[in-house]
């Protein structure tokens, strides 16, 4: 998943550091919290779920957006909308569209 993530982000103009676990996903974030402008997450990962890393790269820098993936049942497929009574959720399966209007509205707002 983090591959086609990655591709259809590089594919569409982003650039994209990738992590293999939430762990590194922190490390990254706490080396340079200024070149990071989104976290997209599994919320499910071994190590640190994407929840925990949230809360952790937040202590790092508030305003950070993130965006998490769920392949559970009780998140609708493509996600809710990002907003603020709505958590930032993409549900699985998603399409290259609905992944690129959930990034593109969290870097908007986080402007």
């Amino acid at each position: 998943m983090r591959e086609l993530v990655r591709r259809l982000l590089v594919r569409n103009g982003y650039h994209v550091i990738t992590a293999s676990d939430g762990i590194e996903a922190l490390g990254v974030i706490e080396r340079d919290p200024g070149a990071v402008d989104l976290v997209v997450s599994d919320i499910v990962m071994p190590r640190l779920r994407g929840d925990e890393l949230e809360s952790a790269a937040r202590s790092w820098r508030d305003d950070l957006p993130v965006l998490l993936m769920s392949g559970f049942a009780h998140v609708p497929a493509g996600g809710a909308p990002p907003g603020p009574s709505l958590p930032n959720v993409l549900g699985k399966p998603f399409t290259e569209t609905a992944l690129l209007e959930h990034v593109r509205e969290l870097l908007d707002a986080a402007r």
